[in-house]
């Protein structure tokens, strides 16, 4: 077959091509489509990606291009784009850089979901999110499930070829409520490495009430001041952006506020936090035991106890800061904090559920954003809201965090499933 990274390979040594990566992704996929509860398509797919990234050192520089190889292109067609793809590096001056070296590696996925077939996964999701409870009014109208076996295999002019399988399951389904005065929607989108059906089917019921609620949501007639509880999903991005400052791309190019030694939360009256960059966490499908590079992946703590220890990246930015490369390590977990989430609840508070996204800008030292849909709890009653924002300053919000001591993974996240922040403007 000629659509393939081996025959790649020999194309680029035959026309005496140096320095090169290939990155060769197949992808077996088992798709279900539901409109209202009802199976309507099943389908399974089967593809082949291939991208070719060429080097050339020149001028006391390198440079690199990177160009896709398709199933239909002949040999002439391939040489061509591989050419081209050449012309191209040599208008790249980057700092002179080496690929890093290696040998064979295979990884095999040995989860849950490999022990299952891809009929039986489809089969055992659809049935938790339609056997979830709901509201009357409330149900899926939608729902997409794709289960995908996937193998990447990157091979290098420096010895390099590894490769690793892996299968994942995702969703996506549209909870909407019918009411007397309309009708509303929230997009749910969910990838999973492991299948926990009650879990599945307890997170559905959570967002169909959370759809209804959204109906029944309206602005605040008075002002609100109280602490705002920020769920896994919004709180990842506060995790993300702080973890991203120590990156070794980031201190490269001069864009970091912090280095190590520097406290992220000073004086700080809640939980101090500590971050680590890995390979993978439990439950994530976004682990891998090595990057785009090949690069073989080793964790890192970024942050200890409220001050910055170390730094992560891959091994171009890590040669030019002279630093050991770590690989760019796709999980972040975040260690537990000292409150129960249900004591969190029980005090006064503003409960964000969905957001047009969280908003942290570090060097302007500002955090918020707007609050589609919340619960504010005063103490006694548990009102929907929706129509306000947040916002407040970061280095405030990050001296008052409170974390819970309950954690779970979403994604590539693993941590806190709720964090208390106070001091926030709420309009």
């Amino acid at each position: 077959m000629k659509h393939d990274i081996v025959y790649v390979q020999s194309l680029l040594q035959a026309h005496d091509v140096a320095s090169y990566k290939i990155t060769q992704t197949d992808t077996a996929s088992y798709e279900m489509f539901f409109v209202k509860g009802r199976l309507e398509t099943v389908r399974s797919t089967d593809t082949r990606d291939l991208s070719v990234t060429v080097y050339v050192d020149h001028d006391g520089k390198t440079g690199s291009s990177t160009v896709q190889v398709y199933p239909s292109q002949e040999e002439a067609e391939m040489a061509e784009a591989i050419a081209s793809a050449l012309r191209r590096a040599r208008l790249v001056f980057d700092e002179p850089y080496d690929l890093p070296t290696g040998g064979t590696e295979v990884y095999e996925d040995d989860g849950v979901l490999t022990k299952l077939t891809p009929e039986q996964i489809g089969a055992d999701i659809a049935e938790a999110v339609f056997g979830a409870p709901a509201p009357e009014g409330a149900a899926v109208n939608a729902l997409e499930i794709f289960v995908k076996d996937s193998a990447v295999r990157v091979m290098n002019s420096r010895g390099i070829d590894k490769t690793r399988h892996k299968r994942t399951a995702s969703l996506e389904y549209i909870p909407t409520y019918n009411g007397k005065d309309g009708s509303v929607e929230l997009y749910q989108f969910d990838t999973l490495a492991v299948l926990d059906t009650e879990a599945l089917r307890a997170s559905v019921s959570e967002h169909m009430a959370d759809v209804a609620a959204r109906m029944e949501a309206k602005a605040p007639t008075a002002a609100l001041a109280c602490p705002v509880l920020l769920p896994i999903r919004e709180f990842r991005s506060l995790v993300r952006e702080l973890a991203h400052d120590l990156s070794y791309q980031t201190v490269y190019n001069h864009s970091n506020l912090r280095s190590v030694g520097d406290a992220v939360q000073p004086d700080c009256v809640g939980d101090t936090m500590t971050i680590t960059a890995c390979r993978t966490v439990e439950g994530s499908p976004s682990g891998a035991p090595f990057d785009g590079d090949g690069t073989t992946l080793v964790d890192r703590v970024l942050i200890r106890d409220g001050v910055c220890v170390g730094r992560f990246g891959s091994h171009r930015f890590a040669r030019y800061l002279g630093e050991e490369p770590t690989g760019q390590l796709p999980c972040l977990c975040v260690a537990a904090g000292s409150v129960s989430a249900e004591t969190l609840r029980a005090e006064a508070h503003l409960a964000c559920v969905s957001m047009s996204g969280l908003q942290v800008d570090l060097f302007n030292d500002y955090i918020g954003g707007e609050v589609r849909l919340a619960y504010y709890f005063d103490g006694k009653t548990r009102i929907p809201v929706t129509g306000i924002s947040i916002s407040g300053k970061l280095s405030e919000a990050l001296r008052t965090l409170t974390m819970s001591t309950e954690c779970a993974t979403e994604d590539s996240y693993h941590g806190p499933v709720l964090a208390r922040i106070d001091g926030l403007q709420i309009f």
